[in-house]
């Protein structure tokens, strides 16, 4: 297997967004393309992309089309963001909700805006936003397509010293 990390330091995003914008366009339509022709079978061995806080990026076009076949593909796609509203600030409200809904699990940790708290609460009936935006630090809500929702302790890798010992240092390439 081969592994792939990007990454950007916060401070150069701005610089870097349009090449990191047309990786990702890239990778999106070449993943579809090669999953379309293995389709789900034993050769398509799937492959998982983790993109935290994408909405940096700035808007990716194909995200949106490519989310509702992902999962047929074996295509597993995290995505990571703070906030709900920096989401919907690149994609809309309608695409946003879309992205959202295409995830089968979605983790929710304690919301400092009211906005997204409320998106959470409607997504969780049985949590009002005034619990949401209360979730202690450690904490976070599970929430699994079918199944009911867990609220459970989160785990610090950096803090379990079996953890530790898997680490594995990146390599700079320059």
């Amino acid at each position: 297997s081969s592994d792939l990390y990007i990454g950007a330091d916060p401070a150069n995003i701005d610089r870097l967004q349009p090449v990191i914008k047309f990786f990702y366009q890239h990778a999106f339509d070449r993943l579809m393309q090669t999953a379309q022709d293995l389709g789900y079978s034993k050769e398509n061995k799937g492959v998982c992309l983790f993109l935290d806080e994408f909405y940096s990026f700035g808007r990716l076009e194909t995200l949106v089309s490519c989310m509702p076949y992902f999962r047929g593909y074996k295509i597993k796609l995290f995505l990571i963001t703070s906030d709900i509203e920096r989401v919907e600030k690149i994609y809309g409200e309608v695409n946003t909700n879309s992205i959202i809904s295409d995830c089968s699990t979605k983790i929710v940790f304690a919301s400092r805006s009211y906005k997204t708290a409320k998106k959470v609460s409607q997504i969780y009936p049985d949590k009002p936003v005034q619990e949401i935006m209360n979730l202690s630090s450690d904490s976070q809500i599970i929430l699994r397509d079918d199944e009911k929702p867990v609220i459970a302790k989160k785990f610090f890798y950096y803090a379990d010293e079996e953890m530790k010992e898997k680490i594995v240092k990146p390599v700079a390439l320059c």
